[in-house]
């Protein structure tokens, strides 16, 4: 992916375009320059997406809540390698 303007590091923090996170994340971005406004809007294929998550977990805690027990065996590992964090001005 090309990041335009590239990131940079201020104050020792990692800046990144909204523009750039927001598209990422499936968002449009509009900017309207006579009130130096920005507005991110999720697109109707985020939306769905989100409907169909939201379903799903509603589904997953209904059927959870029906269950008198249930057992789960996992092992997880986890590594933290650098530590980032986003703001926006």
């Amino acid at each position: 992916m090309n990041v335009n303007p590239a990131p940079r590091i201020v104050n020792d923090h990692t800046m990144v375009p909204l523009r750039f996170i927001s598209e990422v994340f499936g968002n449009e971005v509009k900017y309207e320059p006579a009130t130096n406004t920005i507005s991110v809007l999720p697109t109707q294929k985020n939306l769905d997406q989100r409907k169909k998550i939201k379903d799903i977990l509603m589904h997953s805690q209904e059927v959870m809540n029906a269950k008198k027990s249930y057992s789960m065996d996992m092992v997880m590992k986890s590594t933290v390698e650098n530590k980032m964090k986003l703001r926006s001005s």
